[in-house]
């Protein structure tokens, strides 16, 4: 029969044998311990990259001065610069 040592830590010096072989229990808290490290990691990331977003100012106010003539010309004049297509242009 083999000899089975029982140590504190999954270091090399001791071996622990088991029913599927040499070591089975540490290399699995290591992955665990891994994977939360790394979740952990990334939580810092998200919530740092959260935090310091870049936010925009506020919304920007632009006024036009518009010469028009002839003077009847102003309500339909008027009536294109409300537009959304006047203001996609002059935002592009």
């Amino acid at each position: 029969m083999a000899a089975v040592a029982r140590g504190a830590g999954c270091g090399p010096p001791s071996r622990v044998l088991t029913k599927g072989g040499v070591g089975g229990q540490c290399s699995e808290d290591l992955k665990i311990k891994a994977v939360i490290a790394l979740v952990a990691a990334c939580a810092l990331v998200v919530g740092t990259l959260v935090i310091l977003k870049h936010r925009s100012g506020p919304p920007v106010t632009v006024t036009l001065r518009i010469a028009v003539t002839p003077g009847e010309q102003v309500g339909f004049v008027t009536g294109r610069a409300n537009s959304a297509q006047f203001k996609y242009l002059v935002g592009k």
